[in-house]
This record gives structure tokens, C-alpha cells and sequence, in this order.
């Protein structure tokens, strides 16, 4: 009888372990996956960004906002396909970053899942005649959130 005790002891601690390495794991799987959907959007939002800025060949200084968390950038730049002048915003609304060509339909670079809350644009002058933008971009997937950081330069300022 003792022995029947002893084991189903043994056999209920042991199954105790097993369900919360069961649990521990899914909760790392789901930290993990939120990583990496973190790094991929920061990707996206950070490359489209940068091509753009790197495109234009102009900030448009009136009509953005620099150094707030609810950021907003205007671009002057070129229509490659029709050859004229065209305006680009990379602004927040809500939780999406949008970008929006000239009047066109805008359009959200993050995912549903992805939330930005933050999105600061900040102009970088020196001495030399070019321009730059440094980006600062705080998004949440989950209950991870990160701070991401790049800067462009304006390749038709120089």
C-alpha cells in the first residue's frame, strides 16, 4: 500500500513538471513569435521609409512635424512613372503608420498585429549643403514592445 502511495506521488509531481514545461514553452513560442513579427515590421516600415527619403529631394518643413511621438514627415519628390513633382506623408493615425502619395489612397506599412506608438522624425542639418532625416519608431506586438532607429540621407541634397 505504501508503495502504491510513493509512486503515485512521484507520478503526480512528475506530472505537475511536465505541464509546466508544457505551459513555459508555449509562452516562449509566443514571446519569440512576437520578436519576430516585431523585427519583420520594423524592416518593412524602417526600408520604405529610408527608399523614400533617399528619393526625394526635399523635406517639406511647414507641413511636418518633428520631434513628437505622433511624428509626421512630407517629402517633396518625383513620380518616376509620370516624371512629376509629387508629395509623400509618413504619418501616424491611431495605431498605424500610414504613407500616402500625394492625394491617393493612403495606406497603413504595418500589420494589424503590429501597433506603433510612437514615430518621431527629427531633421539632421551640418555643414555641408546635404540633408538628413533620423527616424526614431516604438512598435508593440503582443506585449513586446521595441525602439527602432535609422537615418537617411536626402540623396539629391548633396
Amino acid at each position: 500500500m505504501i508503495e502504491v502511495l510513493f509512486y503515485a506521488a512521484i507520478f503526480a509531481v512528475v506530472s505537475v513538471l511536465v505541464i509546466n514545461v508544457i505551459f513555459l514553452m508555449a509562452k516562449t513560442t509566443k514571446h519569440i513569435k512576437a520578436g519576430r513579427d516585431l523585427n519583420s515590421a520594423a524592416v518593412v516600415i524602417m526600408e520604405r521609409m529610408t527608399r523614400e527619403i533617399k528619393l526625394a529631394d526635399g523635406i517639406d518643413i511647414l507641413a511636418s512635424s518633428f520631434g513628437t511621438s505622433s511624428g509626421k514627415l512630407v517629402l517633396n519628390s518625383i513620380d518616376f512613372e509620370t516624371q512629376e513633382s509629387a508629395n509623400i506623408s509618413f504619418y501616424l493615425t491611431g495605431t498605424d503608420l500610414i504613407v500616402q502619395k500625394n492625394s491617393l489612397a493612403a495606406e497603413a506599412l504595418n500589420s494589424p498585429k503590429i501597433k506603433v506608438s510612437s514615430l518621431i522624425f527629427r531633421p539632421v542639418e551640418n555643414s555641408i549643403k546635404s540633408k538628413a532625416v533620423k527616424m526614431e519608431l516604438e512598435i508593440t506586438a503582443g506585449s513586446k514592445t521595441e525602439k527602432f532607429y535609422n537615418s537617411a540621407i536626402l540623396r539629391r541634397s548633396y
